[in-house]
């Protein structure tokens, strides 16, 4: 979600680039924020011992905000650099601009969707041989919230371009 290269398309100007990474710092804040949030409504919920489903989502919750959070710190502190390091940003935007690079992180991205995909198969098919109700179905969710992602993108990736 926030990638390992910057945002931008090929041929942006400077100015366009660093309007990209500035959104991406905004980006940044504002899931931090919401990780923030996550993170303290998984810690206040009450932990059942006798009820497996309440325990369960209260680690769901707080892994899931400090994985949005820890991602959120680590995206903001990168992209602040390389916007007030003029040759790092000068670096970042020619990679960027890179067509063979671009071709090799997109077929990158491709294969670790199916993999993670194919993983949530696994674990959703595994969970339901041990009757393993809640866990199921937070996999099942999980797994349409990421293949909606996944089609919205397409969709806005194919009309902008």
């Amino acid at each position: 979600m926030l990638m390992n290269m910057p945002n931008g398309k090929p041929g942006d100007s400077t100015v366009t680039f660093t309007r990209r990474l500035q959104t991406r710092l905004w980006v940044a804040v504002m899931l931090g924020i919401v990780g923030l949030f996550i993170v303290f409504v998984g810690w206040q919920m009450p932990v059942d011992t006798l009820s497996a489903e309440k325990d369960f989502m209260s680690g769901f919750m707080l892994g899931l905000g400090s994985g949005l959070l820890g991602g959120a710190i680590v995206t903001f502190i990168r992209t602040y650099r390389l916007l007030h390091n003029p040759e790092k940003l000068r670096d970042a935007r020619i990679q960027c601009n890179d067509e063979r690079l671009t071709a090799i992180t997109t077929s990158a991205g491709r294969m670790a969707w199916m993999a993670g995909m194919g993983a949530l198969m696994l674990a959703s098919g595994t969970l339901a041989l041990l009757g393993q109700f809640a866990p199921l179905i937070t996999v099942l969710i999980t797994m349409g919230a990421l293949g909606l992602f996944f089609v919205i993108a397409t969709i806005y990736y194919k009309i902008k371009m």
